[in-house]
């Protein structure tokens, strides 16, 4: 099994591409709750991706 760190040294160019093809979920998000003017913390968030506007 691969350790944490060579996870991140060579998989991280695949693990962006993956990421990259997931659908904007922030309609869906903003439909159960609206997140404008609140502090977000988000943990475990992989590449950071998810851009609040």
């Amino acid at each position: 099994m691969p350790s944490h760190d060579e996870i991140y040294k060579d998989l991280s160019f695949s693990y962006e591409d993956m990421v990259s093809r997931q659908p904007d979920l922030t309609e869906y998000i903003k439909e159960i709750r609206s997140y404008k003017g609140l502090d977000v913390l988000d943990l475990g968030a992989g590449s950071g991706g998810f851009q609040a506007l």
